[in-house]
């Protein structure tokens, strides 16, 4: 008997498990890995993507908080020239509506 024949050939280890499985399923399996690697590729972008996006969320966020503070400070400034500018009662109270 052969070398081949009996399972003791000097094939690569790649030959052999194309041989036990057949070319199709070879082929599959080699796209399967290709594609995982790819979607891992994705995800990791995807993840950084989203990081990045939650920060700048939380620096827009930051900037209105510091802007609603701004316009209730410019509120109040604003009353406080009405109600020292104003000769009536009624105008006075109308600055704080």
């Amino acid at each position: 008997m052969s070398d081949t024949t009996n399972g003791n050939s000097q094939m690569p280890w790649q030959e052999k498990a194309i041989g036990l499985i057949g070319a199709p399923t070879a082929i599959a399996c080699y796209l399967v890995y290709i594609l995982a690697g790819e979607v891992k590729t994705v995800s990791t972008e995807t993840r950084q993507g989203l990081t990045s996006h939650a920060s700048q969320t939380t620096e827009l966020i930051n900037r209105m908080d510091e802007a609603n503070r701004e316009q209730k400070l410019l509120k109040l400034l604003l009353q406080r020239i009405c109600v020292n500018t104003a000769k009536t009662e009624q105008t006075r109270a109308d600055c704080f509506r």
